[in-house]
Protein backbone atom coordinates (compact mmCIF):
# COMPACT_ATOMS: atom_id res chain seq x y z
CA UNK A 1 0.00 0.00 0.00
CA UNK A 2 1.10 3.59 -1.01
CA UNK A 3 1.96 5.83 1.97
CA UNK A 4 -0.79 8.29 0.32
CA UNK A 5 -3.49 5.82 0.48
CA UNK A 6 -1.47 4.29 4.32
CA UNK A 7 -1.85 8.11 5.40
CA UNK A 8 -5.85 8.29 3.96
CA UNK A 9 -6.75 4.61 5.32
CA UNK A 10 -5.27 4.96 8.79
CA UNK A 11 -5.97 8.11 11.25
CA UNK A 12 -3.55 6.80 13.41
CA UNK A 13 -0.79 6.75 10.54
CA UNK A 14 -1.99 10.02 10.09
CA UNK A 15 -1.50 11.03 13.37
CA UNK A 16 1.96 9.54 14.36
CA UNK A 17 3.45 10.87 11.37
CA UNK A 18 2.03 14.10 11.48
CA UNK A 19 3.27 13.95 15.72
CA UNK A 20 6.85 12.94 14.34
CA UNK A 21 6.68 15.43 11.26
CA UNK A 22 5.96 18.22 13.97
CA UNK A 23 8.74 17.28 16.04
CA UNK A 24 11.00 17.81 13.00
CA UNK A 25 9.36 21.02 12.02
CA UNK A 26 8.86 22.25 15.73
CA UNK A 27 13.07 21.90 15.59
CA UNK A 28 13.32 24.19 12.89
CA UNK A 29 11.42 26.69 13.79
CA UNK A 30 13.70 26.80 17.04
CA UNK A 31 16.25 28.07 14.26
CA UNK A 32 13.76 30.29 12.74
CA UNK A 33 12.32 31.95 16.10
CA UNK A 34 16.62 32.61 17.37
CA UNK A 35 18.08 33.68 13.89
CA UNK A 36 15.66 35.40 12.13
CA UNK A 37 15.85 38.49 14.20
CA UNK A 38 19.50 38.26 13.91
CA UNK A 39 19.57 38.06 10.47
CA UNK A 40 17.00 40.83 9.91
CA UNK A 41 18.82 42.81 12.75
CA UNK A 42 22.32 42.93 10.74
CA UNK A 43 20.26 43.74 7.59
CA UNK A 44 18.61 46.45 9.21
CA UNK A 45 22.25 47.99 10.01
CA UNK A 46 23.89 47.20 6.84
CA UNK A 47 20.67 49.23 4.85
CA UNK A 48 21.33 52.53 7.70
CA UNK A 49 24.93 52.47 6.89
CA UNK A 50 24.30 52.16 2.88
CA UNK A 51 21.64 55.04 3.14
CA UNK A 52 23.67 57.22 5.85
CA UNK A 53 26.95 56.79 3.60
CA UNK A 54 28.42 55.85 7.15
CA UNK A 55 30.87 52.40 7.27
CA UNK A 56 29.31 49.99 9.29
CA UNK A 57 32.26 49.25 11.76
CA UNK A 58 32.20 52.97 12.33
CA UNK A 59 29.07 52.67 14.07
CA UNK A 60 28.26 53.16 17.71
CA UNK A 61 26.85 50.04 17.87
CA UNK A 62 28.53 46.88 17.63
CA UNK A 63 29.77 46.33 13.86
CA UNK A 64 27.97 43.52 11.57
CA UNK A 65 30.09 40.27 11.45
CA UNK A 66 31.15 39.69 7.97
CA UNK A 67 30.79 35.71 8.60
CA UNK A 68 27.78 33.88 7.08
CA UNK A 69 24.48 33.89 9.63
CA UNK A 70 21.54 32.48 8.01
CA UNK A 71 18.71 29.75 8.76
CA UNK A 72 21.28 27.33 7.33
CA UNK A 73 24.75 28.21 7.92
CA UNK A 74 26.36 28.19 10.84
CA UNK A 75 25.81 25.01 12.49
CA UNK A 76 23.77 24.86 16.07
CA UNK A 77 26.38 25.41 18.83
CA UNK A 78 26.17 25.74 22.84
CA UNK A 79 25.48 29.65 22.72
CA UNK A 80 27.58 29.32 26.17
CA UNK A 81 31.14 27.39 25.03
CA UNK A 82 30.25 27.14 21.07
CA UNK A 83 30.21 23.35 21.03
CA UNK A 84 28.62 22.03 18.20
CA UNK A 85 25.29 20.74 18.35
CA UNK A 86 25.99 16.85 16.44
CA UNK A 87 22.97 15.35 14.71
CA UNK A 88 22.37 12.82 17.97
CA UNK A 89 22.34 15.81 20.18
CA UNK A 90 19.93 17.38 17.71
CA UNK A 91 16.78 14.52 17.64
CA UNK A 92 13.62 16.64 18.94
CA UNK A 93 13.05 16.23 22.61
CA UNK A 94 14.43 12.96 22.82
CA UNK A 95 18.11 14.54 23.15
CA UNK A 96 16.94 17.34 25.56
CA UNK A 97 15.83 14.64 27.82
CA UNK A 98 18.85 12.18 27.79
CA UNK A 99 21.43 15.05 28.10
CA UNK A 100 19.17 16.17 30.88
CA UNK A 101 18.32 19.53 29.75
CA UNK A 102 22.74 20.42 29.66
CA UNK A 103 25.11 21.02 26.92
CA UNK A 104 26.84 17.98 26.20
CA UNK A 105 29.99 19.83 26.14
CA UNK A 106 29.80 22.35 28.93
CA UNK A 107 27.26 20.85 31.17
CA UNK A 108 24.62 24.01 31.05
CA UNK A 109 21.74 24.37 31.13
CA UNK A 110 19.68 24.37 27.78
CA UNK A 111 16.50 26.59 27.95
CA UNK A 112 13.34 24.65 28.44
CA UNK A 113 12.18 26.91 25.44
CA UNK A 114 13.68 24.08 22.68
CA UNK A 115 11.69 21.46 23.89
CA UNK A 116 8.84 23.12 24.83
CA UNK A 117 8.27 24.21 20.67
CA UNK A 118 9.27 21.31 19.62
CA UNK A 119 6.76 19.19 21.55
CA UNK A 120 3.92 22.37 21.02
CA UNK A 121 4.89 21.96 16.99
CA UNK A 122 4.43 18.18 17.14
CA UNK A 123 1.08 18.40 19.24
CA UNK A 124 -0.23 21.48 17.32
CA UNK A 125 -0.29 19.25 14.22
CA UNK A 126 -0.86 15.87 15.14
CA UNK A 127 -4.06 17.84 16.71
CA UNK A 128 -4.96 19.25 13.22
CA UNK A 129 -4.70 16.26 11.54
CA UNK A 130 -7.05 14.62 14.19
CA UNK A 131 -9.40 17.77 13.38
CA UNK A 132 -9.40 18.02 9.69
CA UNK A 133 -8.45 14.26 8.54
CA UNK A 134 -6.13 13.61 5.36
CA UNK A 135 -6.39 15.99 2.66
CA UNK A 136 -6.01 19.40 1.71
CA UNK A 137 -7.39 21.22 4.94
CA UNK A 138 -4.97 19.40 6.54
CA UNK A 139 -2.07 21.40 4.77
CA UNK A 140 -3.69 24.16 4.68
CA UNK A 141 -3.94 24.03 8.80
CA UNK A 142 -0.23 23.05 9.57
CA UNK A 143 0.87 25.79 7.44
CA UNK A 144 -1.51 28.49 9.45
CA UNK A 145 -0.06 26.24 12.91
CA UNK A 146 3.12 26.80 11.88
CA UNK A 147 3.63 30.19 10.47
CA UNK A 148 1.69 31.53 14.01
CA UNK A 149 3.80 29.75 16.14
CA UNK A 150 7.60 31.30 15.36
CA UNK A 151 5.73 34.80 15.59
CA UNK A 152 4.75 34.27 19.12
CA UNK A 153 7.71 32.73 20.42
CA UNK A 154 10.20 34.98 18.71
CA UNK A 155 8.39 38.32 20.58
CA UNK A 156 9.74 38.04 23.88
CA UNK A 157 13.18 37.83 22.22
CA UNK A 158 13.00 40.65 19.82
CA UNK A 159 13.64 43.33 21.80
CA UNK A 160 11.48 45.86 19.93
CA UNK A 161 9.73 48.07 22.29
CA UNK A 162 6.85 50.50 22.28
CA UNK A 163 6.45 53.33 24.25
CA UNK A 164 2.23 54.71 24.51
CA UNK A 165 3.28 58.69 24.76
CA UNK A 166 0.21 59.85 26.97
CA UNK A 167 1.06 63.41 27.32
CA UNK A 168 -0.10 64.37 23.54
CA UNK A 169 -3.92 63.66 25.43
CA UNK A 170 -3.26 65.86 28.38
CA UNK A 171 -3.83 69.77 27.83
CA UNK A 172 -2.16 70.66 30.90
CA UNK A 173 0.89 69.57 29.68
CA UNK A 174 3.40 72.23 28.70
CA UNK A 175 5.52 69.94 25.97
CA UNK A 176 2.06 69.65 24.01
CA UNK A 177 2.29 71.25 20.47
CA UNK A 178 -0.08 74.15 19.73
CA UNK A 179 -1.77 73.04 17.09
CA UNK A 180 -2.74 69.77 19.16
CA UNK A 181 -5.59 72.23 20.45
Amino acid sequence: MPAIELLAASPATLLGTCLLLGLVVGSFLNVVIYRLPIMLERQWREQCAEFSGSDPAAQTMPAVPSERFDLVTPRSSCPRCNARITALQNIPLVSWVLLGGRCAGCGKEIGVRYPLIEGLTGLLTAAVAWRFGFGWPLVAAMALTRSTLPMLSAAPDASVTFTLDTRANDPRDPQRLPSEG
